[in-house]
């Protein structure tokens, strides 16, 4: 919300996303914190604009993970 803190952003759809599960990491290496989300029908991508927002990354398909985890490590 560009105070350090978070808020509610309605502009985003997360149909899909049941029994899911979700990890950050600097997956386009732009030394920014990313979002994946995943769940039973989905799973997401959500790049940091590196100005507080993130967006979907449209380039990257995956598959749905249904009552799983998803960790990340280096």
């Amino acid at each position: 919300n560009g105070s350090g803190g978070f808020s509610q952003n309605t502009n985003v759809s997360l149909s899909g996303v049941s029994q899911g599960s979700v990890t950050t990491a600097d997956f386009d290496n732009d030394g920014y914190t990313d979002i994946l989300l995943t769940g039973a029908r989905i799973s997401k991508i959500y790049t940091n604009n590196g100005s507080g927002g993130f967006s979907e990354n449209t380039n990257v398909s995956l598959t749905g993970v249904s009552q799983g985890s998803v960790t990340t490590a280096d």
